[in-house]
């Protein structure tokens, strides 16, 4: 139907004049607009905002310790290419067990003024990585975790600053669970890596040992 003149641009009916729309269309323009007017803000716009802010402080935040702990590992500690334990470790009987005292380790890596972090670290690969050794010492603290390798930290030499760090398997866990600071225990490990700024032995498979009977040691992998 065609257009005319003086009617409603919408359905075509008698206008007033001076108007383009009817009464009825008129109406019903201004009730949408209304409404479209009404809606009510896109609130969770402001929340993604927010959440991205902190998102961006927690980076700028975190982001810098970590690279710096990274770094601290890469530069001041070396470690052997092995996991810290493994599905099948060597029972203990079957370790090849070598005489090597954790005070001699420490004064080979001890920084000292005739030889540089890499001669250090180069004495630790030829002379110590991946051998197997057996050592006392007392509990100073305990890091029983389900998902990676438990450490257990002790002083084997009353008095000195050094540190071991043996990694466990939490299969180990509940053993580990019963010692106390300050106990004395006997350890098994693997000479797996030194921490150059802590001055730290790092054993990996590490399994604890008692002496019930002389010459007997009793692993217990709880």
């Amino acid at each position: 139907m065609p257009m005319q003149k003086n009617r409603c641009a919408h359905c075509n009916a008698p206008l007033a004049e001076g108007t383009s729309f009817c009464e009825y269309c008129d109406l019903n323009r201004q009730g949408a607009s209304r409404a479209a007017s009404a809606k009510p803000p896109r609130r969770f716009a402001g929340r993604s905002i927010l959440k991205m802010g902190l998102g961006v402080v927690g980076l700028t935040c975190c982001a810098p310790t970590g690279i710096l702990v990274t770094l601290y590992e890469k530069v001041y500690a070396i470690q052997l290419d092995a996991p810290k334990y493994s599905a099948r470790p060597p029972p203990l009987a079957q370790r090849p067990t070598e005489p090597i005292a954790a005070m001699n380790v420490f004064l080979d890596m001890r920084d000292a003024s005739d030889r540089s972090l890499s001669q250090r670290k180069q004495e630790w690969r030829e002379k110590y990585e991946g051998r197997w050794v057996s050592w006392k010492g007392t509990v100073e603290e305990l890091h029983p975790y389900d998902a990676f390798a438990s450490e257990l930290v002790l002083r084997p030499e009353p008095g000195q600053e050094f540190k071991v760090q043996v990694n466990f398997d939490p299969l180990h866990n509940v053993r580990l669970n019963q010692l106390q600071t300050g106990q004395q225990v006997h350890v098994s490990g693997r000479l797996w890596g030194y921490y150059f700024m802590g001055d730290t032995v790092r054993l990996s498979e590490g399994a604890l040992v008692e002496q019930d009977v002389p010459g007997q040691a009793q692993e217990h992998p709880q």
